[in-house]
């Protein structure tokens, strides 16, 4: 899988916003080979018992994007 380098630094924002939680997203691209991702799409973290250690994205965040 390939990612370039304006989705590697919209995935490590994402992470820096979100510590010390867990943070969750979902990459989009397209198939290959080599499989691209074109986008990384940062989703909230759902998880409200441990969020410091797990992670839960909702259903809907998921149909949403």
């Amino acid at each position: 899988m390939k990612l370039p380098q304006p989705v590697v630094d919209a995935m490590l924002g994402h992470t820096r916003t979100g510590y010390p939680f867990e943070v969750c997203g979902v990459f989009l691209g397209r198939p290959g080979p080599p499989d691209r991702v074109v986008e990384a799409v940062p989703v909230v973290n759902r998880e409200t018992e441990t969020p410091r250690v797990r992670y839960q994205i909702a259903p809907e965040d998921l149909l949403h994007i």
